[in-house]
């Protein structure tokens, strides 16, 4: 087996998931997300990650107080600082909002769970930083252990898919109708965007449109798990530069910025190469930028 290397890629992995969580606790008070019942709740449990849960370490009354020192340290994770440390302090942090807080998505239970995942990776990581250019190779027995763990969170990232694609034919009537995204679209739960939400309900009421984009998006997921068996890069690359379009039109749709950077990362760590430099896995769109620009300068000389 060919040694594994960690490098910035798996850096922009982890700062991506850690933005996530660090946008929702920079822009939210602690009230937001934590009630006093909670608090209560989990000191009376035996289950000792409920007694250490990082945001009630000093009470409920003081939970602002670890909410500002979980947004140090998911910085310090955004900045690249000491793999090793940040590592299991990320997974602590991510884990203990999940259980603690009453304002839960989909993000963040992707976030606690690919966080701890790569918790075997990061002890592993002797780099000062996780941005830096310079890759540090592993040994045999150290690139077992980083490759069984990176299987495993490729899997959980392959089962999320899976999971959203066939659970929406067996959650309501509306998906398998192929109307559900019309409702979604015009639900107030989440930030609607109405000047978009207008222009895609005059599409959206057409049957047959509406029915095919629905199915789409099942589809499209459901290629996304199949992702796991693909051996392509060329193909990876693709479905990764339309996953991260699928997810921005969450962003436009319902505001879930959050998400959109927890599931950028878990696609980065799905369909990306971690064991290459972020040079090296976005080498494509290098190469096309590069292509354009020099079409752009030569046809800006002036032959006289």
């Amino acid at each position: 087996m060919k040694n594994l290397a960690l490098t910035n890629t798996l850096g922009l992995v982890r700062s991506l998931l850690a933005l996530s969580l660090l946008s929702t606790l920079i822009f939210n008070p602690s009230s937001v997300f934590f009630i006093e019942s909670t608090f209560e709740g989990m000191q009376k449990t035996g289950f000792i990650l409920d007694r250490l849960n990082f945001f009630f370490l000093a009470g409920y009354e003081n939970a602002f107080l670890m909410q500002w020192l979980a947004i140090i340290i998911l910085s310090a994770v955004v900045a690249g600082w000491r793999p090793r440390i940040t590592g299991v302090l990320h997974w602590w942090v991510a884990y203990s909002f999940m259980t603690a807080s009453i304002i839960v998505e989909g993000g963040d239970q992707v976030v606690s769970v690919l966080s701890f995942l790569l918790i075997p990776v990061t002890l592993l990581d002797k780099r000062r930083n996780h941005w830096s250019a310079e890759a540090q190779t592993l040994s045999k027995s150290e690139s077992a252990v980083a490759g069984v763990f990176y299987f495993l969170t490729k899997l959980q990232v392959a089962i999320v898919y899976l999971e959203a694609g066939i659970g929406k034919l067996y959650s309501t009537q509306e998906w398998r109708e192929g109307t559900a995204l019309y409702y979604w679209i015009n639900d107030n739960f989440f930030g609607r965007n109405d000047a978009v939400v207008s222009v895609s309900n005059y599409l959206l009421t057409d049957p047959v449109f509406a029915s095919v984009l629905t199915y789409g998006v099942i589809g499209f997921e459901i290629m996304l798990f199949g992702m796991l068996f693909s051996n392509s890069v060329r193909f990876r690359r693709t479905m990764f530069l339309l996953g991260l379009g699928f997810h921005f039109m969450i962003v436009i749709y319902f505001g879930l910025i959050s998400f959109f950077m927890s599931m950028a990362g878990a696609l980065c760590l799905y369909l990306l190469e971690p064991g290459k430099r972020l040079d090296q896995n976005f080498d494509f769109l290098l190469r096309r930028f590069e292509k354009n620009y020099a079409g752009v300068e030569k046809e800006s000389v002036i032959i006289p």
